[in-house]
């Protein structure tokens, strides 16, 4: 096992119906293109990655990912031992700067592959597990107060009891809406998402009016390269302030943990560049007692484990996980991973403990 070597490195774009959800970015998308990778070992092992690409967060669209894996990523990780993992991961990260979403499915399917060959579930590559299940939340588009509580009702009917509303377009309507749902489900966990919409100004004064409301937090209430304008949104306001667009990186947390711009981390794969660097993020967010909330709702089974491995090893991961409800979505290729009303199984199989069901690879020039 010690003279194994990456082979092959393919990919594969697949159209899935994942319909997102309608934000300050703009209304929702129900169909959209995911890259898949497969890495090969000279044992003949695989191992599996999946790039859900948000162009609003990385830049990256599906075939743009296809591409850079297919020409200079994956090639750069031929000859490789795939145990090597801190070395395939700085590789990536050497061989091109940028492009997070391409890397960080590489390196999952990496980590896949390395589970595989030891024998071992990802979530004990990465030290262990501090859970054997993780509850999921879901999301709720921006729309009248009308739709959005009934979209609500329908999600607490399956289980869900957290529940994340999108806001930052209207701020009278999000408020109106945030605190309609607070009425009709007062022990809901309720936590909001501005993705940027409000000025400094105009989120004192929402976070002002919101106070009453109990959330768990809000998420990216201003720009994200606005670090002054965090720091004072959230020294106004008992409601912590999570986020996400300003967090891609290490230095990202750094600055913001020392800032003081930043009391809950949102932690997304595509942003980070795979799961070492996301556990990197979360470590030091655990020295300073910052939570963090693993956030990939628009994943297949193959983003979705990675995300269920690494929030599983967590001991600042306690707080529900935006990772979809488990319903298999029109072109999904894999299987295997275990949803039980509001949460879903940790893995206990090699790798991801998720399978290939559909030949999507079929005349792959990887």
């Amino acid at each position: 096992m010690t003279s194994d070597r990456i082979t092959k490195v393919e990919t594969a774009v697949v159209s899935m119906c994942d319909n997102t959800l309608a934000t300050s970015y703009g209304p929702s998308v129900k169909v959209r293109d995911h890259v898949f990778v497969r890495i090969w070992s000279s044992t003949g092992e695989f191992g599996l990655g999946e790039a859900s690409p948000l162009p609003h967060f990385t830049g990256e669209m599906a075939m743009h990912i296809h591409q850079v894996i297919d020409q200079i990523l994956g090639p750069s990780l031929i000859g490789l031992n795939p145990l090597d993992l801190q070395m395939i991961d700085t590789v990536l990260a050497e061989r091109l700067p940028g492009h997070s979403t391409a890397k960080s499915a590489l390196v999952t399917a990496a980590y896949d592959l390395a589970g595989k060959l030891l024998g071992m579930p990802v979530w004990r590559l990465l030290g262990g597990k501090w859970r054997s299940e993780v509850e999921l939340a879901a999301g709720v588009g921006i729309s009248s107060v009308e739709t959005t509580l009934a979209e609500v009702e329908g999600l607490v009917a399956q289980g869900i009891g957290t529940i994340k509303l999108k806001i930052g377009k209207d701020y009278r309507r999000d408020i109106a809406a945030i605190y309609a749902v607070r009425e009709k489900f007062p022990h809901l966990n309720i936590r909001a998402d501005a993705n940027q919409g409000y000025t400094p100004k105009l989120a004192m004064k929402v976070l002002k009016e919101l106070e009453a409301a109990d959330l768990q937090y809000v998420e990216q209430p201003v720009a994200a390269d606005d670090l002054q304008g965090l720091r004072r949104v959230a020294s106004v306001t008992s409601i912590p302030i999570a986020v996400d667009e300003a967090l891609y990186s290490l230095n990202d947390a750094i600055n913001l943990a020392v800032y003081g711009a930043a009391d809950v981390f949102v932690i997304k794969l595509i942003k980070t560049g795979g799961i070492r660097r996301a556990r990197a993020i979360m470590d030091l967010a655990a020295c300073r007692q910052i939570p963090c909330v693993l956030v990939s709702p628009y994943e297949g089974y193959v983003g979705m484990a990675a995300d269920v491995h690494v929030a599983a090893t967590g001991c600042n991961c306690q707080w529900a996980a935006e990772l979809g409800l488990g319903v298999p979505v029109e072109g999904e290729p894999c299987t295997g991973l275990s949803f039980d009303g509001g949460v879903v199984q940790v893995p206990d199989r090699p790798g991801l403990g998720v399978e290939l069901v559909t030949d999507i690879f079929a005349g792959s020039s990887g």
